[in-house]
């Protein structure tokens, strides 16, 4: 009855006196006009933004909105405080008839929040989410689209910043942010140093709550790595390979994730990863200097089983550079990663080296040894004439090629003594023989033994006895 009251008090007010009233009511008042029929309109909207109090103790000033829905529904809305603790909201229809009526008392939150959103379309529906009983139904206003829209915003560049500050511009009652370590933040923005999902729940001032999330990228630095050697050796070639990013390209043209460097000097590969952020990475491809290696086996002639040196000749390349040595062969070598290794060879064979210098560069040579055989046939007289004929008269040890050298020469005779006792000297050489004589004086008819160690050209040595028949 207090509504109908002031309604009609101030109507007749408006009737006797010069009307003033805010413009608030313009789009009403013009609506009414064009259409006679929603007089009724005129006169409530005239009466409520009249500049007076509807009534005593009033909180606020008296609204009145108008709403058209998705069908084209008209609805009207009222809403105005009798005193300090209760509200009035009357909802009506085009002709002026009531829909339905709610008087909010205290502690209860009441529907005069829907004026806050502003992209909504009124229909009946929208008098389900909220309730003078319960206040406002929060899967209502959702499934209405009436909750506050906003949307996660981050502050600089995924490709650039190490920190990036989330926040939302809408304004809330409060703010929860999430991350995979759990809740991180009660403010309305964030600062994020690492990538990762990150979450916001947001409650409005009807008690209602909505989440959202995105997945954030922050700037981290990340290698560029680049597999293959960066040295070129003796004017060869190299393969170069990156991984782990969307796109490539190199200095020298290819967009591949590999390359092939064929001149040494300064080069660039630029990489794109899935957000699209570029980054580079300059390097250098050395070429080492021409080098050469070469083996040489003993002296030009050798023999069999004779054991010679075998010999690394380097060109260009010192000794400390070599990282390793590795040779093979199809004879007897003392060792197979020393730097001059001794070599026995029972015939023609082959012999490889293979070098590493520091920087990995491989060196490799060949050759085939023929050696010569030695002939070790050696042998003493066994007999001989000391007459002074000229023929046989001395005797020494002799042999036709392969032995070089005797070591020590001695004649025994059948008792054992020795007559006859000559140290190293070369073979075939009668100055060291024995001429048939015993203390100056010749020595008797009869048989004597000799001892004799005699080394040959290869190196090796042989021991050899026999007899000798002294005869006139």
């Amino acid at each position: 009855m207090r509504f109908i009251y002031c309604i009609t008090y101030l109507t007749l007010l408006l009737l006797t006196s010069g009307r003033s009233y805010s413009q608030e009511g313009t789009e009403n008042l013009k609506y009414s006009i064009d259409e006679p029929s929603n007089f009724w309109v005129l006169e409530m909207v005239d009466s409520l933004r009249f500049e007076t109090d509807l009534c005593d103790n009033c909180d606020s000033p008296p609204t009145f909105i108008r709403y058209v829905d998705k069908y084209g529904a008209v609805l009207y809305r009222l809403r105005y405080a009798c005193d300090n603790r209760n509200s009035v909201i009357r909802i009506y229809d085009e002709r002026g008839n009531p829909v339905t009526h709610c008087i909010v008392k205290d502690g209860v939150k009441d529907c005069n929040d829907f004026e806050a959103y502003t992209n909504f379309t009124f229909s009946p529906d929208l008098l389900n989410v909220w309730s003078c009983k319960r206040g406002f139904n929060c899967v209502a206003k959702d499934r209405l689209g009436l909750f506050r829209s906003f949307k996660i915003n981050a502050t600089g560049s995924a490709c650039t910043d190490k920190v990036r500050e989330l926040s939302i511009s809408t304004e809330f009652e409060r703010y929860a942010w999430y991350s995979a370590e759990g809740v991180i933040s009660d403010q309305k923005s964030v600062p994020v140093t690492y990538t990762g999902q990150y979450d916001i729940q947001v409650t409005d001032p009807d008690g209602c709550t909505n989440k959202k999330g995105d997945m954030i990228h922050v700037y981290q630095e990340r290698s560029i790595p680049v597999e293959g050697d960066k040295i070129l050796c003796n004017d060869e070639i190299t393969h170069l390979r990156s991984e782990g990013y969307e796109s490539y390209r190199w200095s020298n043209g290819d967009t591949t994730d590999h390359t092939i460097i064929e001149e040494p000097g300064s080069y660039q590969l630029e990489v794109t990863n899935e957000l699209g952020c570029k980054n580079t990475l300059n390097f250098e491809v050395m070429g080492v200097p021409e080098r050469d290696i070469r083996i040489r086996a003993g002296e030009e002639l050798f023999y069999i089983d004779q054991v010679i040196p075998v010999s690394l000749e380097l060109d260009g390349l010192d000794h400390e550079d070599i990282k390793s040595i590795s040779w093979t062969s199809t004879g007897d070598l003392t060792c197979d990663d020393c730097l001059t290794p001794f070599g026995k060879f029972e015939g023609d064979s082959d012999i490889q080296v293979l070098v590493e210098d520091r920087y990995n560069c491989f060196y490799e040579h060949d050759i085939t040894v023929e050696p010569v055989g030695v002939f070790k046939e050696v042998y003493g007289a066994n007999i001989f004439t000391p007459n002074g004929d000229g023929e046989n008269d001395i005797f020494t040890i002799r042999s036709r090629e392969g032995a070089a050298t005797v070591h020590h020469l001695t004649i025994y005779n059948r008792w054992g003594v020795p007559l006859h006792q000559v140290g190293k000297h070369e073979i075939n050489d009668e100055s060291f023989g024995w001429d048939g004589k015993q203390n100056g004086a010749p020595a008797p008819f009869g048989v004597y033994v000799y001892v004799a160690e005699v080394e040959f050209i290869d190196g090796s040595r042989q021991k050899i006895t026999g007899d000798i028949l002294l005869a006139n």
